[in-house]
This record gives structure tokens, C-alpha cells and sequence, in this order.
């Protein structure tokens, strides 16, 4: 996995651009770990792991 700030950065839009395009959250979720923590602002409790960052990543996708 890249480490430096752009790569990362990369890495993450090269993926919501295909979860965007497919409607498909596989390659977000594939960034996240089991320890990872995503929050909404307008929820009140984070989502959590790969199961959770998958959960977020549907419903962020559910918009378009």
C-alpha cells in the first residue's frame, strides 16, 4: 500500500471514481482495514472494520 500523501491520494480517488462509475463499493472498501473507523456527521455512531467501511460506502453510493 502507498504511503506517501499524493500516492494514497491517488490510490482513493482511482477508487471512488470506479465505485462511482459501477455503483459498486468493492474497491473503497478494499482501502480500508479491520480496525478502521469511518464517520458521518449525520450519524451517530462510526462505522467500523470492512464491514462497516462497506456499509458507508453503500450508502454514500445510494445517492447517485
Amino acid at each position: 500500500m502507498p504511503t506517501d500523501t499524493a500516492a494514497v491520494a491517488d490510490r482513493f480517488t482511482d477508487a471512488l471514481d470506479r465505485a462511482e462509475q459501477s455503483g459498486d463499493a468493492t474497491p473503497l472498501v478494499e482501502l480500508f482495514t479491520a480496525d478502521a473507523e469511518l464517520t458521518n456527521l449525520a450519524k451517530p455512531d462510526p462505522a467500523r472494520g470492512t464491514d462497516g467501511a462497506k456499509r458507508f460506502w453503500a450508502d454514500y453510493l445510494k445517492t447517485f
